[in-house]
């Protein structure tokens, strides 16, 4: 994923600036104490945080003003300009909040402060059993505790990793710019601190509502006074002949991706099927990675996107972007693969099949 820039932009607050320069609603990209600061104002208000989102160092500047809150305008992570306060996902980390002053027709950022609001729910569940351990349940959990849940909760995953950031998966993880260590979200310390149960390598069987009791595959049981479905979705398998050839790979999980990068290593050729921006990324990220073989991409419904974000690099990536014919299949010896392009139909050898085509949701 790609990075904000270190250098910093814009005035010094330290030095102050003029007030009659920021209307309501307006936010202003600066920097105070050597770090990138956010000034906003709302009425007479004026607020100033860290500029830089944190999760994906994304310029908060560029993002929109809600209310009091700030919008990522990269994966729409959700600010408090009061406090500097994560307030949605994907981000998780708080930015910085810093003190300001008016002195005559000027402001003045004073230094970092904490402003960290003690919640107290007027009522709660007996427990929750959060059933899917990704981002989104992982996120939920931490969300409870910092919303002043104490009650137990159990995050349940299939998976056999704690939540990680999925998105590198198809980026820079498969390219080999990202080490492992990058992908989790939180390391396991994390939701011992937080009492927060997690369960990995584990399936939901059945859940039973009017008992509200959920069943393991593991053989166990567990009772939940509110449960939250989190199981996020798959990627749709293809029914064509040769879709279970095991050169096929598709891409959702760690151990998925790490399949995909070792695949790439020997790979002359590589087929992407499927358009979406999870697509894309596989294709630029392949062609950083792998023996540097020509990567061919397919999708029905992609070529739009395509123009917007990958088609400008297709020459020094070595892409070609073609539609998926409704007859094409892979052709089991021969690794092919049938497609159409311009109404004229091909066939092209490959060594490698990644696919991720729309999803459907996931099993508990």
């Amino acid at each position: 994923m790609a990075e904000a820039s270190s250098e910093l932009e814009g005035p010094d607050f330290e030095k102050g600036y003029e007030t009659a320069n920021v209307h309501d609603g307006d936010m202003l990209l600066g920097h105070a104490f050597g770090e990138a600061v956010l000034v906003a104002r709302r009425g007479e208000q004026f607020f100033a945080i860290g500029a830089t989102c944190t999760h994906y160092g994304g310029p908060l500047a560029k993002g929109l003003m809600v209310d009091c809150t700030v919008r990522c305008p990269w994966h729409h992570a959700r600010f408090d300009l009061r406090t500097g306060e994560a307030i949605a996902a994907p981000a998780l980390n708080n930015v910085a909040c810093y003190g300001i002053e008016k002195r005559g027709e000027r402001f003045f950022v004073t230094g970092k402060i904490e402003k960290k609001p003690e919640r107290k729910p007027k009522s709660s569940p007996d427990s929750v059993v959060i059933i899917g351990a990704g981002a989104a349940g992982g996120a939920a959990a931490e969300m409870l505790r910092r919303e002043g849940y104490e009650g137990p909760v159990s995050l349940i995953g299939a998976d056999e990793s704690l939540p990680y950031d999925r998105p590198n998966l198809s980026k820079d993880y498969l390219a080999g710019n990202a080490p492992e260590e990058w992908i989790p979200l939180r390391p396991p310390e994390f939701y011992r601190e937080q009492k927060i149960n997690a369960v990995t390598n584990t399936t939901v069987t059945s859940i039973d509502t009017k008992r509200k009791q959920i069943a393991l595959s593991d053989g166990r049981s567990l009772g939940y006074g509110a449960l939250l479905l989190a199981t996020g979705a798959d990627p749709v398998h293809l029914t064509i002949p040769g879709a279970d050839l095991p050169h096929v790979c598709y891409l959702r999980t760690l151990a998925d991706s790490r399949r995909v990068v070792e695949k790439a290593k020997s790979a002359k050729r590589a087929v992407v099927i499927g358009s979406s921006r999870t697509g894309s990324g596989v294709v630029v990220a392949g062609a950083q990675t792998g023996s540097g073989g020509r990567r061919k991409r397919f999708g029905s419904a992609g070529e739009s996107f395509g123009n917007r974000n990958g088609k400008s690099g297709s020459r020094n990536a070595r892409i070609q972007w073609c539609e998926i014919s409704s007859r094409s299949n892979t052709c089991g010896d021969s690794r092919s693969i049938c497609a159409t392009r311009r109404r004229n139909e091909i066939g092209l050898r490959f060594s490698g099949c990644w696919s991720w085509r729309s999803p459907q949701h996931a099993s508990c």
